[in-house]
C-alpha cells in the first residue's frame, strides 16, 4: 500500500472520529450535568495515564512488524511477535481493571472532588470504568500491529464502525432512555469488546497469521529488550507529561473546573489528530529505510511530512485562534460554559501547537530505536513542568496551569531541533528551518498577538459559521504559500485533472 494511501486514509478514520468527539460533548452535556462530564473527561485522563503500562510493546511490535516485512521473514516469526506482546498486553489489561475495581472507593473518596454525585455512585462509576478498561486497553495494541503492517485502510474502517456505534448508541441511551452516567460506562464496555474482536480477527487475517500455532517466545523479549526499556521510559514520560495538568486539576481543584479545562484541552489537542495520521504512516517507513541503509530517503520522507504538518497545524489553529469564541458556542451550545472555558483557550492551544511540532521529531527517533537523548529531555522538562504545575495549584490558579503547558513545549522543540540536527546535519536542519518553518511561525504569531485584541462577536449559528469557514480557507491558502512541499503537491493535482 502506498504511503499516499495510507495517509489519506489516516486523515478519514481520524477526521471521522474527531467529528464523532465533538458531536458528543454537547450530547452529554444536553443530558449531563457539567459535573458528571467532568467524570467522563477524568475516564479519558486515566485511561491514557495507564498508557504507561504500555512500556513501549505497542510501539515495539509496530517496529518489529514493519521489520519483519522489510526484511521478509516468514509469516510463522511475525505471528510469533504478535503472540508474545498481545498476551504481555492482556494481563496488563487484567491488571488494570482489579486496580480500578478494588481501589474504586480509595479513588471516589480520596481524589476526585465532587459535590452532587454520592460516594457510593462514584464508587460504583469508578469500578465499572476498570471493566471498560479491561477491553480498551488492548486496542492500542492491535492498533500498532495492523499500523505495522501498514494496513491503515482496515485500521481506519474499524475506527470508523466503531464510532459510529459509540455516537448512535450514547445519543439512544441519553435521550430515549434517560440512562444515567453508570449505564453509559455499561455500554462502552460492550463497545471496546466489539472494537477488540474486530481488531483480532483483521489483525490474524493479515498475510495468512495462524493465530492456533502463534507462540509465546520469549527469546523475542530478550531480542527486543533494550528498545522496550528506552521506548518503555520515553513512553511513560511523555504520557505523564501530556496527562499532568488534568491529573493535578482532577485533585486540586472542582470536578466542574475539570470540565471547563477539559473541554480547552479537547479542542487543542484534536490538532494532533492532524499529526498523527502522518506520523503513523511515516513511522514504519522510517523503519523500512532505516533497516535497508536508506538515509537521504529518512531525510526526504521526514522534510516532506514535516512541511506537511506545519500547514495542517498552523492553518487549523490560526482558525481555532481568530474564531475560538464561536467555535466554543457552537460546539457547547451554552454560553456560560462557553465564557468559563475561554480564559484558558490561548495558553493550552499554543502550547499543543508546539507540542504537535515535535511529534514527526519523536516519530523518527523512535523509529530509529534512539530513545536516550529523548529520555534525558523529557525527564528533565518533566521535573519544571511538575514544579510548575505544583507551584500554580498551591496559589489555586488554573491560569497559570495553562501557562505552564506552553513552557514546558517551548523547551521541548527547541531542544529536539539540536538533537535532530545532530542527527540529520546540522546544515540541512538550519536550511529546513528558515525556508520552512521560521516564516510560518512567525505569522502564526502574529495572529495569536492580534487576536488578544480583535473579538468576533455574533450569536448567529449561521453567521459564526460562515466566519469560521471563510478563515480557514484563508488560513490554509495564506501557509500554502510558505510550504513548497504542499504547494507542489497541488500543482501535480492539478495537472493531472485539468
Amino acid at each position: 500500500m502506498s504511503l499516499r494511501i495510507n495517509i489519506i486514509s489516516n486523515y478519514v478514520g481520524n477526521v471521522f472520529a474527531v467529528v464523532i468527539n465533538f458531536i458528543l460533548v454537547p450530547i452529554y452535556l444536553k443530558y449531563l450535568s457539567i459535573e458528571e462530564y467532568g467524570i467522563i473527561t477524568f475516564f479519558a485522563t486515566i485511561t491514557s495515564v495507564f498508557v504507561i503500562l504500555d512500556m513501549g510493546l505497542g510501539l515495539t511490535v509496530n517496529k518489529e512488524v514493519a521489520k519483519s516485512l522489510a526484511m521478509k521473514q516468514d509469516s510463522k516469526k511475525t505471528a510469533n511477535v504478535i503472540r508474545t506482546f498481545e498476551l504481555l498486553y492482556w494481563l496488563v489489561a487484567v491488571f488494570i481493571g482489579s486496580i480500578l475495581f478494588f481501589f474504586s472507593d480509595l479513588i471516589s473518596g480520596k481524589w476526585l472532588n465532587v459535590e452532587n454525585i454520592s460516594r457510593e455512585k462514584l464508587s460504583l462509576v469508578v469500578s465499572l470504568m476498570g471493566l471498560a478498561l479491561v477491553f480498551r486497553w488492548p486496542i492500542s495494541f492491535y492498533n500498532n500491529a495492523l499500523s505495522g503492517f501498514q494496513k491503515m485502510i482496515n485500521l481506519n474502517v474499524i475506527k470508523i464502525i466503531i464510532c459510529i456505534i459509540n455516537i448512535l448508541g450514547v445519543f439512544v441511551l441519553l435521550s430515549y432512555f434517560n440512562a444515567k452516567i453508570e449505564d453509559l460506562f455499561k455500554f462502552l464496555t460492550l463497545l471496546y469488546l466489539i472494537n477488540i474482536f474486530l481488531l483480532v480477527f483483521s489483525v490474524w487475517k493479515t498475510t495468512n497469521l495462524s493465530f492456533i500455532k502463534a507462540k509465546f517466545k520469549k527469546e523475542i523479549l530478550i531480542d527486543t529488550r533494550k528498545y522496550i526499556v528506552g521506548i518503555g521510559l520515553f513512553s511513560i514520560l511523555g504520557t505523564l507529561f501530556t496527562l499532568l495538568d488534568k491529573l493535578v486539576i482532577s485533585k486540586f481543584f472542582l470536578a466542574s473546573e475539570l470540565g471547563y479545562y477539559s473541554l480547552v484541552s479537547a479542542m487543542s489537542l484534536a490538532l494532533l489528530q492532524l499529526v498523527y495520521p502522518i506520523s503513523s504512516a511515516l513511522f514504519p517507513k522510517f523503519v523500512e529505510n532505516y533497516t535497508n541503509k536508506k538515509f537521504e530517503d529518512c531525510y526526504l520522507i521526514f522534510k516532506n511530512g514535516y512541511q506537511l504538518v506545519i500547514f495542517l497545524v498552523f492553518s487549523f489553529s490560526s482558525c481555532l485562534i481568530i474564531c475560538k469564541e464561536q467555535i466554543l458556542l457552537i460546539w457547547t451550545q451554552d454560553e456560560a460554559v462557553t465564557s468559563l472555558s475561554l480564559p484558558y483557550f490561548n495558553p493550552v492551544l499554543i502550547g499543543t501547537v508546539l507540542y504537535s511540532l515535535n511529534v514527526l521529531i519523536l516519530s523518527l527517533y523512535t523509529a530509529l530505536g534512539k530513545t536516550k537523548m529523548l529520555n534525558y529531555l523529557y525527564a528533565t522538562v518533566f521535573i519544571i513542568y511538575s514544579t510548575l504545575l505544583l507551584f500554580s495549584a498551591y496559589n489555586n490558579n488554573m491560569l497559570w496551569i495553562a501557562y505552564s503547558w506552553i513552557i514546558a513545549n517551548f523547551i521541548i522543540l527547541v531542544v529536539s531541533f539540536v538533537l535532530i540536527s545532530k542527527l540529520l546535519g546540522v546544515e540541512k536542519i538550519k536550511t529546513f528551518l528558515v525556508k520552512d518553518v521560521l516564516l510560518s511561525f512567525m505569522f502564526f504569531c502574529s495572529l495569536v498577538v492580534l487576536s488578544y485584541f480583535v473579538k468576533l462577536e455574533t450569536n448567529s449559528f449561521l453567521v459564526n459559521s460562515i466566519t469560521i469557514v471563510g478563515v480557514l480557507i484563508v488560513s490554509l491558502l495564506i501557509y500554502m504559500s510558505f510550504s513548497s512541499y504542499v504547494r507542489g503537491v497541488f500543482k501535480n493535482i492539478i495537472k493531472k485533472y485539468v
